[in-house]
């Protein structure tokens, strides 16, 4: 054994020693007068300044971690919001775009059928106008 854990060793049993002498003759006598009068008024105290300064403590700490820590996640919600919103709006101009088309589609399909009905009759009337000329 060393110097230092000699020291060390004897300096710990005359702690214990001392701690059981101690306790032997004044633990009674102190545990009455602190469970009796100091006791209660102390432990109150003491709850109240604690919890009101860990708690104070806690919050400023907490608020500091959340806020280091949300941060990011507060920019990244805002970013996906933006970029929501930029989704919506292209959607709503693609539907505005897909009336339109289908608007268009229609007005086309009468435009076709029109143009159907005059060839058709335009092919039936030369067709009445052939026979009526080799008729005769």
């Amino acid at each position: 054994m060393t110097d230092n854990e000699v020291i060390k060793t004897l300096s710990d049993l005359l702690d214990e020693k001392l701690d059981t002498k101690l306790d032997e003759k004044l633990g009674p006598k102190l545990e009455k007068i602190f469970d009796d009068k100091l006791g209660p008024k102390l432990e109150k105290t003491l709850d109240k300044k604690l919890d009101t300064k860990l708690d104070e403590k806690l919050d400023t700490k907490l608020e500091k971690i959340f806020d280091e820590k949300l941060a990011p996640i507060k920019s990244d919600i805002n970013e996906m919001k933006i970029q929501l919103e930029k989704v919506e709006s292209d959607t709503g101009s693609l539907r505005a775009g897909q009336l339109s088309m289908k608007r268009d589609f229609r007005e086309m399909r009468k435009d076709i059928k029109d143009i159907k009905d005059v060839a058709y009759d335009a092919w039936t009337q030369s067709t009445e106008n052939r026979e009526l000329m080799y008729s005769k």
